[in-house]
C-alpha cells in the first residue's frame, strides 16, 4: 500500500515539473496575420439636387433697325446686373465621372442702352441721335445637362454645361432728335423706326454653354461656381457667373 501511495506521488511530481519545464520553452510562433485594412468608402453622389443662389451678369445687345437710308446696324453698350438663380437636377453617380440633367429659372432686369454705330451713322441725317433705344433682358427658363468627372476623393465635380434658354428680351425707341421723335413720329428725313423691326419682343430661344465645378461641404449640401454663356439671334449675349448653394434631398 505504502508503495503505490509512492508511485502516485512520484508521478503527479514528475507531471508537474514537465509542465513547469513546458513553460519555461520558447514558443515557435508562425508569421503575424496581414493587418485588415478597413475598406474606405467613396462619397456617392446620385440624387435629386435643389439649388439656390445669385449671379453677376454682362448683357450686351446690338440691334438693327430700317430708316429711310437703308438698314442701320446700332451697338449695345455692355452692362453689368446682378440676378437670382434656383434650378433642380438629379445626378447620375457613374463612378469616376458623372451626369446631371438641370432645369432652372434665372431672375434679371436689366436695361441695355443701343447706339448709333460710327460705321452706318453717315448713312443717316446729319445730327442723328446717337442712342437711339434701349434693349430690357429679362428673365430666363433654361434646360441643359451638366457632364464631368470627380477628384479621386469624390468631394469635388468638375463639368461642362450645355442647354437651352428662353429669356425676355424687348426692344424699345425712345431718343428724340431735331428730326422728330424715333420710334414714335415720323419725320420728313427720319422715318420711324419701328421697335418690331429689331426682331426682339417677349420670349427669345439660344443657347447656353458653360463650365463649372461643386464641392461638398456635407454629405448633403453642396457648394457651386461656375460661369455661363447665353447667346441669341440679332448678337445679344448674357454672360452669368453664379454662387449656388445646393441640397442633396
Amino acid at each position: 500500500m505504502k508503495f503505490r501511495t509512492f508511485l502516485l506521488a512520484a508521478a503527479g511530481m514528475s507531471a508537474l515539473a514537465s509542465a513547469a519545464i513546458a513553460a519555461d520553452l520558447p514558443t515557435i510562433k508562425g508569421p503575424a496575420p496581414a493587418p485588415v485594412m478597413a475598406k474606405v468608402r467613396l462619397t456617392d453622389w446620385t440624387g435629386f439636387y435643389a439649388y439656390g443662389g445669385v449671379d453677376a451678369n454682362w448683357v450686351r445687345a446690338d440691334a438693327k433697325a430700317t430708316s429711310a437710308y437703308g438698314r442701320l446696324v446700332y451697338s449695345g453698350l455692355g452692362r453689368a446686373w446682378a440676378g437670382g438663380t434656383v434650378a433642380a437636377s438629379y445626378m447620375f453617380d457613374m463612378g469616376s465621372w458623372g451626369v446631371a440633367p438641370e432645369i432652372g429659372l434665372n431672375y434679371l432686369h436689366a436695361r441695355v442702352p443701343v447706339k448709333a454705330s460710327y460705321s452706318t451713322v453717315a448713312y443717316g441725317p446729319v445730327g442723328a441721335p446717337n442712342v437711339v433705344g434701349e434693349k430690357s433682358v429679362g428673365s430666363a427658363v433654361y434646360g441643359g445637362a451638366r457632364v464631368g468627372f470627380f477628384n479621386p476623393s469624390k468631394t469635388v465635380f468638375f463639368y461642362g454645361l450645355g442647354g437651352i434658354v428662353g429669356r425676355q428680351i424687348k426692344d424699345q425707341a425712345f431718343t428724340t432728335s431735331q428730326y422728330g421723335v424715333v420710334g414714335s413720329v415720323a419725320s420728313a428725313t427720319w422715318n420711324t423706326i419701328n421697335p418690331t423691326s429689331w426682331g426682339k419682343n417677349g420670349m427669345t430661344a439660344g443657347y447656353l454653354v458653360g463650365a463649372g465645378a461643386e464641392g461638398k461641404i456635407t454629405e448633403r449640401v453642396t457648394l457651386t461656381g461656375r460661369y455661363i454663356y447665353e447667346g441669341y439671334s440679332g448678337k445679344t449675349q448674357v454672360h452669368r457667373a453664379e454662387a449656388l448653394l445646393g441640397y442633396r434631398f
